[in-house]
């Protein structure tokens, strides 16, 4: 898949769709974010992005919506290579 915009075309590489619904917040995060205060906000997100589709090139994601007129999104991200996995788990 090509995305072009004027004369810089990039190659994408990984594609997601959105994967939460207003019930996810019970799950993710050990359901430690379900509260009252958190509920309306997390509505408001998931109405927002129920069609966004994350894909992934070499050194932007771009969120576009399949459904919403909404405009795409680039977000540039560091180029890294990886010789190898890490996973990091955060504290406070």
């Amino acid at each position: 898949m090509m995305f072009c915009q004027l004369k810089n075309c990039v190659n994408f590489q990984t594609v997601s769709p959105y994967p939460w619904n207003e019930e996810s917040l019970n799950i993710l995060w050990g359901g430690d974010l379900h509260t009252v205060e958190n509920i309306h906000a997390w509505k408001g997100i998931t109405s927002g992005l129920w069609d966004a589709v994350a894909v992934g090139s070499d050194s932007n994601v771009h969120i576009f919506f399949s459904h919403q007129n909404k405009a795409p999104i680039s977000i540039q991200i560091p180029l890294v290579c990886f010789h190898s996995i890490h996973i990091f788990e955060c504290r406070d």
